[in-house]
């Protein structure tokens, strides 16, 4: 079953693959349907002996018939082995959270004031504008990298703005919120493990504040109560709206480029990296 739901997100994104016919005339070698899992497994170890991500294949080594799931690194050799510009982006925390050495405020949020007489001294903002050390002064400001959370999120919704879309009112809503159909396939997201579908972004207006939620698709739930709480029109928000809180750890995104890779480009997608680096600190 653990295998079957962490494909399922690869399934969904051919899916979406498939509908654009350059696209779907190279995956899965024009077949035009989504493969099962065990045939997903057989492509994936294609794409391995081929030599898309060798490193990949050395840490998991053969998947076919394996309850081993499918990460974002090996959805990425698998579609790249068709000449398709999947790419992946981290979203990553880095350093160490600090205590505030006069308040005891931990972890310091905003900016850090470390001092540059005393070893592993540090202030927060508050203290230090109060001058509560004056004999560790001088200070120097350490800027905070915004939260994990804001990356992933401003990243997310530039990836299904950028290109503009179509805007249509919701089924049902008069007066209600707009809906704009991006043109864009779904994104590929993983966290430790755990990986689900990125379908969309959903903008709501605060008074104070513009907030922003991902749409997403979970493998590891079931079918039928999404479409019972779609039906019904209750709850349906809690199985696939995913708020910011939820997002303060490091993250995988898996996304499709346009256009197809020709064979130079082809033989360089062979080696994984990462096309951005996000350095966040993590919120507690």
């Amino acid at each position: 079953m653990a295998a079957a739901s962490q494909t399922r997100n690869l399934q969904m994104l051919s899916a979406a693959l498939h509908a654009e016919p350059d696209w779907s005339a190279v995956l899965f070698q024009g077949c035009g349907f989504v493969p099962d899992v065990r045939s997903l497994q057989s492509w994936l170890d294609l794409a391995w002996e081929a030599g898309f991500d060798p490193e990949g294949r050395q840490q998991v080594g053969r998947v076919t018939g394996t309850r081993k799931w499918i990460g974002v690194t090996d959805a990425a050799a698998l579609l790249r082995y068709f000449g398709i510009r999947a790419r992946i982006v981290d979203f990553e925390t880095k350093g160490t959270a600090h205590e505030c050495d006069a308040c005891g405020a931990f972890p310091i949020r905003g900016s850090r004031y470390t001092s540059s007489v005393l070893p592993d001294y540090d202030l927060c903002e508050a203290c230090w504008r109060l001058n509560r050390s004056p004999g560790a002064a001088p200070f120097l400001e350490v800027a905070q990298a915004a939260p994990i959370s804001e990356a992933i999120l401003s990243w997310v919704w530039a990836y299904f703005t950028e290109e503009g879309g179509q805007s249509i009112r919701a089924p049902g809503q008069e007066g209600g919120p707009m809906v704009t159909f991006a043109g864009r396939p779904p994104l590929f997201l993983q966290h430790q493990g755990h990986s689900r579908t990125i379908a969309g972004v959903v903008r709501t207006q605060l008074a104070d504040r513009e907030r922003l939620d991902l749409l997403v698709l979970d493998p590891s739930s079931r079918t039928s109560h999404l479409q019972h709480a779609l039906e019904a029109q209750n709850k349906w928000q809690d199985l696939t709206l995913v708020s910011g809180d939820s997002l303060n750890k490091s993250h995988q995104i898996l996304y499709v480029c346009p256009g197809i890779a020709n064979p130079e480009e082809r033989e360089q997608l062979k080696v994984m990296q990462a096309t951005a680096w996000f350095q966040c600190r993590e919120v507690q």
